[in-house]
Formats: structure tokens, sequence, C-alpha cells
């Protein structure tokens, strides 16, 4: 089903033979309301192009101990050529890097990546065994904010960020993930967006179900006009 060419008739159910999951990771009651409809948005428009959606649960959690060593050895290790200008840092990132600090120990960092392997390795059976192209999620947990503060001292970093809550886990294990822009969120008023998460390599499957999404369900939304004061 994935051969058809994008530009397919809709009469054609160009999303038929797909296989799409859903899951309840991360749905907490930090995620929106206007996030919630997004991704109900996403599930009812695949359906109505002929995909098979199926509710899964997860295979395996990501440990953030984990996520957050292999994260902050990797970005220390190479800012730490900078420590003498951390003042032109922003507040949040000069938090998170922490010139100075004691170094993360090396046992800690490769216990840490063999625990990523194994995670990713769950995944991809997960994707495998249940024959699953894509997994629909939100993009992030939040409409977007207002500019200016997000990088502020005191700022949540490294998954626990409602804006990183469900990436965190596909830059951990480096699955490819297509955003699709939905519909304006009914309170918020901004424009909602969902994410299409493949198995290793299997990038051309989001692409291909994102191009259909686009193309017949959630066309790019106008711009609305900016009245001069």
């Amino acid at each position: 089903a994935l051969d058809l060419p994008v530009e397919a008739d809709l009469s054609r159910r160009p999303l038929a033979g797909v296989r799409i999951a859903i899951t309840q990771r991360n749905m907490s009651a930090l995620v929106h309301d206007d996030v919630v409809d997004a991704v109900a948005a996403a599930r009812a428009a695949c359906e109505r192009l002929g995909a098979t959606v199926i509710e899964l649960s997860v295979p395996v959690e990501m440990n953030k101990a984990d996520y957050d060593t292999i994260l902050m050895a990797e970005a220390r290790s190479y800012h730490a050529r900078y420590a003498a200008q951390e003042e032109l840092y922003r507040g949040s990132t000069r938090d998170f890097l922490a010139f100075g600090s004691p170094e993360i120990a090396v046992g800690q960092y490769l216990d840490s990546q063999h625990a990523r392997v194994e995670v990713t390795d769950r995944w991809r059976s997960w994707f495998r065994g249940h024959g699953i192209d894509v997994l629909l999620e939100p993009t992030q947990a939040i409409p977007a904010s207002k500019r200016g503060s997000g990088y502020d001292a005191d700022q949540a970093v490294g998954g626990e960020d409602p804006m990183t809550l469900f990436t965190a886990l596909w830059n951990f294990t480096g699955f490819p993930a297509v955003t699709v822009p939905t519909t304006l969120g009914a309170r918020s008023e901004l424009p909602m967006s969902v994410s299409l998460i493949s198995g290793p390599g299997e990038e051309h499957r989001a692409v291909r179900i994102g191009l259909a999404l686009q193309r017949y369900e959630f066309p790019p939304l106008s711009p609305s006009p900016v009245s001069s004061v």
C-alpha cells in the first residue's frame, strides 16, 4: 500500500493497508486538550484515508537518567572548550552545561549507552512484531508558548519540558519522525501538529503517510491577516 503514488485519487484510499499505532505514552495531565484533539483528528483522518489504526501498549519506557547521562556527557564534553565564554550562553543552556561540574564517569556513560541500545532494540521489535508502519502521537504536549522565556534559567530540560515530553525518546533511540501540521486548536487558536514515527531505516513510510495527510486532510493553513493599529 505504501508504494501507491502520493498523487493517488482519494477514492483509492491512499492509506489502505497501512497500519498505524497509537499508545497512551506520556498522555497525562501535562498534555493540553488541543493536543489531544489534534491526535484524535489525525487518527480519524488516517482512517478516512483507509489506514487501520490500532491501540497498543508501549514495549518499554525510557529511563530518563540514562537519557540525561548521555545528553549531558556529550554536550558538556563538546562545550567545555568554551567555558571561558560561559556568560555568553543563554540561562537555561548555561544551567544545563554546568561548567566546572565533575565529569560524568565513563562507566556510567557506557551503562547508559547499553540501556539505550536495549530500548532501541525493544522498540524496533515492537514495530516489526505488530507490523506497524508508523506510530502516531503528539509532537509536543502544549501549544506554542510565547517567545522570549524558553531559554531563561531554571527551565525543565531532558524530556521533562512539555516541548520535549514526546520527542525525547526518539532522540534517544534515533528513530525517524515526521511532523505534520493539523488544525487550529479550539482553545488556543494556535496551529497543532502530530508526529509520525517509523522504525529505523523506514522513514519513507512516515513521509508518504504525512504527505497523504497533508494532501487530502490537512492542507497548509493560510496565515491570518494582521491588521495595523
